[in-house]
């Protein structure tokens, strides 16, 4: 059976979604980038990214044609009137959904709930460095969770198995090198390869991501600097 997109919740982007897809892509090919056009839209660029490639987290089966949708309407019972309630955006929510948390195609905990402590504390830290206002800060602390990590009393920490790990992370790589943040994605990149390193192979790994983070504390547009 085929499958139906289930649209986001958030009003605003519905109408982006619904109205404006084709508009997007073709900003998009013109040479606007994902940031760009979110501001433009006043969505998250995640909304942006996930109708560039026409992709919606969550499914449902498909329900009905459009004529046996359209006799279901006609035979159910007009709704009660309700309150219209405005639409809770992500980053008005610092507790549940904090804003430097949102700005990936998937929520940074999508990531980080699968990893051991330290991993996942180091990719927490990593991942909100360009959005938090702290980032040599941010980064500075990934490196003390890596440096715990990497040490040999951290071999036995458990994490999810190695493709599905790749599989997972890859879109918050897509969105770092689409804001061009190429260096914080290299120091991202050399963790994940690095994450099944055994002894000696770990520590060895932990002092590369030295190199990495001095670059990386670097914002866009200041290499060289």
């Amino acid at each position: 059976m085929g499958q139906v997109k289930v649209w986001p919740k958030d009003e605003r982007a519905k109408d982006v979604v619904m109205n404006h897809g084709e508009e997007i892509k073709k900003l998009k090919a013109g040479g606007q980038t994902i940031p760009q056009l979110a501001m433009k839209y006043q969505v998250d660029p995640k909304v942006i990214r996930q109708v560039l490639h026409d992709y919606w987290p969550r499914w449902k089966e498909e329900p009905k044609t459009e004529d046996a949708i359209s006799e279901v309407k006609a035979e159910a019972p007009a709704p009660a009137p309700q309150e219209e309630k405005p639409a809770k955006a992500l980053e008005s929510d610092p507790v549940n959904h904090p804003a430097h948390y949102t700005k990936y195609t998937r929520e940074v905990i999508e990531l980080t709930e699968r990893c051991s402590f330290c991993l996942g504390n180091a990719f927490k830290y990593i991942l909100r460095a360009p959005f938090k206002g702290r980032r040599e800060e941010d980064i500075d602390k990934s490196l003390w969770y890596l440096d715990r990590y990497f040490s040999e009393a951290s071999d036995f920490n458990p994490d999810i198995a190695g493709k599905y790990f790749a599989s997972l992370a890859w879109p918050y790589v897509m969105d770092l090198m689409e804001w061009q943040e190429y260096e914080l994605c290299s120091y991202f990149l050399g963790v994940i390869k690095a994450r099944d390193a055994k002894g000696a192979e770990r520590r060895r790994a932990w002092l590369k991501f030295k190199e990495l983070a001095e670059e990386a504390k670097k914002g866009v547009g200041e290499e060289g600097k």
